[in-house]
């Protein structure tokens, strides 16, 4: 598994008096080693060693005989050393379980340079597995070992590094067994690898209290190659431990994103109490471990005494927190507790060995949550309450540079971690660990502490010690020696561990005013011995004094209500890098702390700014003064109004800016897709209705951009623009006009009129009634014409030509087709007249004096225009007449009725047609007899005629012809006046049925035989006749028995439809069997088999067949196949044999001889 592994660079940003205690994995004097691992397809590993520094340092790695690696590291730059796999690798074959010199990997920073953060990456094809490697004065002199349960392939280990001479170390087995260890030299080594499959977890490994109690050394553990839960995949595992004075007793797990995980947990000490999920339980040290069940969710681990916990990822295969594999492989994890955090980290990763996501998680307490910084800026994840522990939050975050500074105002844990197919790595992204012999210098004003100092600051130095002396010697710089005979004990702690740490005032208050290193040589005077100290003990501190920061920013011209980019400019003046920032904006707003904020000022004016900056060490300084100008922002603003559809808008732009700013620039976006206009009153309009937003920005002179003002409009279709003129002549006096406009859905309301009339070009009247109205002196053609307006100021038009008609002069008409069948439109042309103008309407009587009711209006009518009469048909032998007249209108006030004209019609045929049954369509023609003319009005006349599909001449109507379905048959009878009528009715043909019985039939007397009729035809319903002789009547295939011939008759009926068909077949009955007594099984097909006729009519019959012994050579119950002359597949020899046939019906039992013949 190739795979790709991230470099973390520790910046621990703030020092104060809470962490004063601890150590960073930042040193100068560091120890790694190169364990045993499995390759990949005979591939092997290699190892490089990663270093990192805030600031510019030089570090030398050596190995064996290996010629010794010397680089300069750039700040914040990750510096790879490749060391030769033949001076470091350990071989799990030849050099598992006993001492290898000089087998340590030694980085050593260059005297006088600044600290380091070192990592180690074992990779080889498809293996890889990376770590965090502690500093020398972290190490300590007690481990226990964290692996995992191994699985076949790989081993667990547990490897040790010397970093002192003379180092004797007592490895614990599971057994009780004891293993003494010596390690000669600094950067000896020994390897202790498991038998097969033992879980070395709980090992315990400590330094021998008799001769080394106060040795340092290195352990590391893991797994040559391992697969955790599932064995599709496997990769090695490997971490260096942390002593057990660096346990803690609180841990907070944030599960790796989208996964399952596995815990673990070890105790140093009998009766540990535990809790997690809500769960406590009770373990001793070492190999009496907890191991949790695969777990996707945060959670909270206490105890009462100190604990180590590691933290698993599964096999790629089943690693997914959803069920089933998600890209990853196994990896361990060694958790820092919450005691020991850390406020800075930088964390540089590479995409190499084909790692596709990368991730960072995130523990902090959950009130300091605004106080973390992802590279300078405040993270968009989500933060998400740690489970079982509230007061603390997680956030996961998806990591895409190279390089990410994550800082905070207060303590955080982190862990690093990324996937690919079949690839990962995961490890802690930095740590404070416990030590308990170390210089710090303590601003009295600010109330902090720290390992170093800043130019300007007032500082006491105390240091702080693992015991008590009865007198110190104190030289600061090679000052004087000043003697304490009675030290003077600030504080004494209580550490994790159980042990305690002294801290002692010196006789210095130091202010420096230039940067520099500086030396502090201290005697310590011990009044009793003890194992690992005693009388004098001389020990060097050195601490540096860094200078200030300068802190910069340039002037700034800016808008009011916009967002104003402030740019950092400020310079560390030392290799420490700028880890804080506090901006005071000047408009007494909340302070910025991000590097290069966002602000926006509400008001116009000038505003004085000011930056503090702070190194680590919190070393600070502030900016002078530094102008702000802030323009003004413009006010955008409009109303509008006229929101109809291919109407131009109403827009009326209502924009401010206060002094001294000008707008200068507009822009419009209507909201329908159309180009933005930048016009300061627009002209638009809209194609279709809807809901729009209409939205204005605006810009000043000096550049500054007002808040999008934004308008959602309605846009509908205008209201119609109608009316009716009136018929009228001069005489009605006021011409009234009826306004029929209507908004789009149909209603009046809002709308408002104006009426214009006109007569030769001069304006006669004006009105603003809805509905318009004037008076007429004259006679001839107007111009009427209305404007409708909405409430939303749409405007709609019509005009009208508008005539005032004279009186009418003439009232008369032409009857056109006189003597015409009573079932013909009758058709009259209008021949009335006026003296001026024109006929507005005309009212017609068809029957006058006989109907009083006007029978048809017809609203100005053209010249000659002809008009369609009709009249209700009647039937029988004798035409009527009828008296048409019409009234003829020029005006309300002005009409004239014409003379009456008699108008004869002929009577028509009146028919009526009966419903037809539906046929089949193999019943045969059918007679079509139903149609007939109406009793009582009988007309002289030829015979109807019947047509439509299927129909003949003679009125037969052939099914067949017609076809499957419903058919139209129409009936037509002219009487002898040659007046004509028809009329339809439908006749439905459906399909019939087919149906065979079957073929002559043969059974044997007291036989039986199933008919083996077929029918076709839907929803078939079967009758048999006649009964005699059958087991059923109304199946198919009924079983037939009968004692004589018998012929049966079959019929298939269609349900619903009726449709009938019958067949018949004839059973003839045998009275007995006469089985043929020779047969020739020769093969050439002709007579092979004994075949006996109609036996298949006893179905329960045995056949048995004797040789000459006595001896059955076949046997057959029931005869579906025949005799063939064989016995157990081979031929019978040809003779003469002896068959037995029963009918097993009642009747006599048949037998007689066999020939066989070949």
């Amino acid at each position: 598994m190739n795979r790709h592994w991230l470099l973390v660079l520790l910046m621990s940003l703030f020092f104060t008096k809470t962490f004063g205690q601890n150590v960073s994995n930042e040193g100068t004097d560091f120890w790694a080693v190169f364990p045993t691992h499995v390759p990949s397809g005979g591939f092997n590993g290699n190892i490089a060693i990663f270093v990192t520094s805030k600031s510019s340092s030089e570090v030398t790695v050596t190995c064996g005989s290996a010629t010794p690696i010397t680089k300069t590291i750039p700040a914040n730059t990750a510096v790879r050393f490749d060391v030769p796999r033949a001076d470091a690798y350990i071989d799990r074959v030849t050099d598992a379980n006993r001492v290898l010199t000089n087998r340590g990997i030694h980085i050593k920073v260059a005297d006088g340079k600044p600290k380091v953060s070192v990592y180690a990456h074992i990779y080889g094809r498809a293996r890889s597995a990376a770590s965090l490697i502690l500093p020398f004065e972290t190490l300590g002199q007690t481990y226990y070992s964290m692996n995992f349960t191994q699985t076949n392939g790989g081993n667990n280990f547990l490897t040790l590094v010397a970093v002192e001479d003379n180092t004797k170390i007592i490895l614990h087995e599971k057994n009780g067994n004891k293993i003494p260890i010596t390690l000669s030299k600094a950067g000896d080594a020994y390897e202790y690898l498991a038998s097969g499959t033992e879980d070395l977890t709980g090992i315990y490994v400590e330094t021998d209290p008799e001769t080394s109690s106060c040795k340092r050394f290195a352990a590391f553990s893991g797994s040559s190659v391992i697969g955790i839960v599932c064995n599709n995949s496997q990769d090695p595992l490997f971490q260096q431990l942390y002593p057990t004075n660096s346990w803690g007793k609180n841990y907070g797990v944030v599960p790796f994103i989208n996964r399952k995980y596995i815990l673990r947990i070890l105790a140093q000490e009998d009766n540990t109490s535990v809790t997690y999920n809500g769960i406590t339980q009770v373990i001793n040290k070492g190999k009496f471990f907890i191991e949790s069940g695969t777990l996707t969710g945060s959670t909270f681990i206490t105890a009462d005494k100190l604990i180590s916990v590691a933290q698993y990822a599964l096999s790629q295969d089943c690693s997914s927190a959803n069920g089933g594999g998600i890209i990853g492989d196994p990896e361990m994890v060694i958790l820092n507790p919450i005691e020991f955090n850390i406020r800075g980290v930088t964390v540089f990763s590479s995409n190499l060995e084909a790692i596709q996501d990368k991730y960072i998680n995130v523990l902090i307490k959950t009130d300091k949550i605004s106080g973390f910084r992802y590279n300078g800026v405040v993270p968009t994840t989500a933060w998400i309450p740690l489970s079982g522990n509230p007061l603390y939050s997680y956030t996961q975050i998806t990591v895409d540079n190279e390089s990410v500074t994550l800082t905070a105002d207060d303590g955080f844990n982190a862990i690093a971690y990324g996937f690919g197919d079949h690839e990962s790595y995961a490890y802690s992204a930095g740590t404070n660990l416990s030590s308990n012999n170390y210089v710090t210098v303590f601003n009295s004003t600010k109330n902090e502490e720290g390992q170093n100092g800043c130019v300007g600051e007032t500082y006491n130095i105390k240091i702080t010690l693992p015991y008590q002396p009865n007198q110190i010697s104190w030289s600061l710089d090679n000052e004087a020696t000043i003697l304490q005979n009675a030290p003077i004990l600030l504080e004494t702690k209580n550490l994790p561990d159980g042990t305690s740490v002294y801290t002692y005032e010196s006789p210095y208050t130091k202010s420096y005013t230039t940067k520099g290193k500086h030396s502090l040589d201290v005697i310590t005077f011990l009044p009793n011995a003890s194992s690992c100290i005693s009388g004098e003990v001389a020990t060097n501190y050195t601490f540096n004094i860094y200078d200030l920061p300068t802190a910069k920013f340039d002037p700034l011209v800016g808008c009011a209500g916009t967002d104003v980019k402030f740019t950092d400019l400020s310079v560390s003046n030392s290799d420490l890098t700028i880890t804080k920032w506090l901006w005071d904006f000047g408009d007494e707003s909340t302070p910025s702390t991000e590097q290069h904020p966002l602000h926006t000022y509400t008001k116009a004016g000038k505003y004085f700014a000011r930056l503090t900056v702070s190194t680590e060490y919190n070393c600070s300084n502030t900016s002078e003064l530094v102008e702000i100008n802030i323009n003004p922002q413009p006010i955008s603003d409009f109303d509008v109004s006229g929101l109809c559809t291919s109407k131009l808008i109403k827009i009326i732009e209502k924009s401010t800016i206060e002094n001294p700013g000008t707008i200068v620039k507009w822009t419009w976006d209507f909201g329908d897709g159309s180009t933005p206009s930048t016009e300061q009153h627009p002209i638009h309009q809209y194609s279709a209705t809807g809901s729009y937003t209409i939205t204005l920005t605006t810009e000043s002179d000096k550049g500054c951009v007002s808040v999008v003002k934004s308008k959602t409009v309605t846009v509908i279709d205008p209201q119609s623009a109608d009316f009716e003129l009136p018929g009228f002549c001069l005489a009605d006096g006021v011409a009234r006009f009826k306004n029929t406009s209507k908004n789009a859905d149909g209603s009046t309301t809002g709308l408002t009129a104006q009426w214009t009339f006109t007569f030769n070009n001069a304006i006669v009247a004006t009105s603003t009634d809805f509905d318009g109205s004037f008076t007429p002196t004259a006679t001839g053609d107007y111009i009427a014409a209305l404007i409708v307006k909405n409430g939303d100021g749409c405007e709609m038009s019509k005009t009208l030509t508008f005539t005032v008609n004279g009186d009418v002069k003439t009232a008369d008409f032409e009857i056109i087709n006189d003597h015409s069948c009573v079932s013909e439109n009758i058709m009259i042309k209008n021949t009335s007249t006026v003296f001026t103008g024109k006929i507005t309407k005309i009212e017609i009587y068809r029957d006058f004096g006989n109907e009083s009711s006007i029978y048809k209006t017809i609203p100005y009518p053209d010249n000659n225009e002809v008009f369609i009469l009709n009249y209700n048909t009647f039937g029988g032998t004798t035409d009527r007449t009828f008296n048409i007249r019409l009234v003829a209108y020029s005006g309300e006030n002005c009409f004239k009725y014409s003379e009456s004209q008699t108008l004869t019609l002929k009577p028509v045929p009146q028919l009526v047609f009966d419903d037809m049954a539906p046929v089949c369509d193999a019943d045969g023609t059918v007679l079509i007899t139903q149609a007939k003319q109406k009793v009582g009005e009988e007309m002289n006349g030829p015979p109807g005629v019947y047509s439509g599909d299927g129909m003949r001449a003679d009125g037969t109507f052939n099914p067949k012809i017609a076809g499957l379905g419903p058919h139209t048959i129409t009936y037509t009878f002219t009487g002898d006046n040659g007046c004509p009528n028809s009329i339809s009715n439908t006749i439905t043909v459906y399909k019939s049925p087919v149906a065979d019985a079957g073929t002559l039939i043969y059974i044997l007397a007291g036989g039986q035989i199933e008919i083996p009729a077929t029918a076709e035809g839907t929803n078939l319903k079967y009758e048999w006749s006649p009964a005699v002789g059958l087991n059923k009547t109304n199946v198919l295939n009924p079983i037939a028995s009968p004692n004589e011939d018998t012929e049966y008759t079959l019929t298939a009926t269609t349900q619903p439809e009726g449709c009938v068909t019958t067949s018949k077949v004839l059973v003839k009955v045998l009275q007995a069997i006469n089985p043929p007594n020779t047969f020739t099984p020769n093969g050439d097909n002709v007579n092979d088999t004994w075949i006996i006729k109609y036996l298949e009519s006893y179905p329960n019959a045995t056949v048995e067949i004797f040789n000459r012994n006595g001896n059955r050579v076949f046997f057959s119950n029931g005869y579906k196949i025949p005799f063939d002359g064989n016995y157990q597949n081979e031929p019978l020899p040809v003779g003469v044999y002896y068959y037995i046939i029963n009918p097993r019906n009642g009747r006599k039992t048949i037998t007689g001889p066999l020939t066989i013949i070949r």
